[in-house]
C-alpha cells in the first residue's frame, strides 16, 4: 500500500526519483524486519528508516511551504516596485551646487 502511494507521489511529480529509491531500499528491508527472519534489524537501519521519513516529510510540506512563502514575498516586492512612490511627484530636483 505505501509502495503504491509513493510510486503515485513520484509518478506526479510530488517527489523526485532519489526518494523513491530510498524509500524502495527502505521498503525491501522493513519487509525482513517485519516478517519472521533470522536477520536482525540494525540500530543504523531504524535512522535510515527515521531519516528517510523526516527527509519526505520536510520535502514534501516543509519544502513546498517554504518555496511558496518565498513566491509570494518575490511576488509582492516586484508588485510593491511598480507602484510609484507619491512623494516623489512633491520632491524638488537637486540643485546641482
Amino acid at each position: 500500500m505505501i509502495a503504491r502511494g509513493l510510486k503515485e507521489l513520484r509518478d506526479k511529480g510530488v517527489i523526485d526519483s532519489r526518494l523513491y529509491d530510498w524509500a524502495e531500499v527502505l521498503r525491501q528491508e522493513r519487509n525482513s524486519g517485519a516478517h519472521a527472519v533470522d536477520e536482525d534489524i540494525s540500530k543504523q537501519n531504524a535512522e535510515d528508516v527515521l531519516d528517510f521519513t523526516v527527509a519526505i516529510y520536510d520535502y514534501v510540506y516543509t519544502l513546498h511551504e517554504k518555496y511558496e512563502r518565498f513566491l509570494e514575498r518575490k511576488k509582492s516586492k516586484i508588485d510593491q516596485s511598480c507602484v510609484p512612490n507619491s512623494n516623489s511627484a512633491n520632491v524638488p530636483p537637486a540643485s546641482a551646487s
